[in-house]
């Protein structure tokens, strides 16, 4: 079984160097104008960046797999646990913004499927908006290829902060 999880991680990893072409360089950093873009909550909701942005000042987008804290606890118990703090930190995070920031969580084609993206919410009782990024052009378009990724959007859609793993820990206290 624990070979079976190694070679899936092994597999998602090599997928998801493969999306996209961008180069290290063109991956959307801090002082970056964030890439626009729509896409569908899984409550039937538009989302859409710029419009959010004329009506908050921040904006996380939480890009995460709902298999991270289950299905690799075994092989990468490091990732798994990075997946639960991370969750943990950005729920109080929440906690403390909400309603002054604007959250959204985005699950992708790669890491699971609507239903997984579904339980994850209940499981978890995620409080903010998730969505799933089928055609996994959100995912290109930040060039996320951690699981989690955090980005903060702020004024005049500019990325103001971008964590991922055990990152998301310490930057998530002094991004208020």
């Amino acid at each position: 079984m624990k070979r079976r999880h190694n070679t899936f991680a092994i597999i998602l990893w090599l997928s998801l160097l493969s999306v996209g072409s961008a180069s290290a360089d063109s991956i959307p950093m801090p002082g970056d104008k964030a890439p626009d873009f729509a896409i569908e909550l899984l409550n039937g909701e538009k989302f859409e960046l710029s419009a959010t942005l004329a009506h908050t000042q921040k904006v996380y987008l939480f890009f995460f797999s709902p298999w991270c804290e289950s299905y690799v606890k075994e092989s990468f118990p490091e990732m798994a646990l990075e997946c639960k703090q991370a969750r943990e930190h950005l729920l109080n995070l929440y906690a403390s913004l909400h309603p002054s920031a604007r959250f959204i969580g985005i699950g992708s084609r790669f890491s699971a499927a609507v239903s997984s993206v579904e339980s994850y919410r209940d499981k978890f009782s995620i409080p903010f908006p998730l969505a799933f990024d089928a055609p996994n052009e959100v995912f290109n378009a930040y060039q996320v290829r951690h699981f989690p990724t955090l980005i903060l959007v702020g004024p005049e859609q500019l990325i103001q902060l971008r964590a991922k793993g055990s990152e998301l820990t310490d930057p998530l206290r002094g991004s208020k």
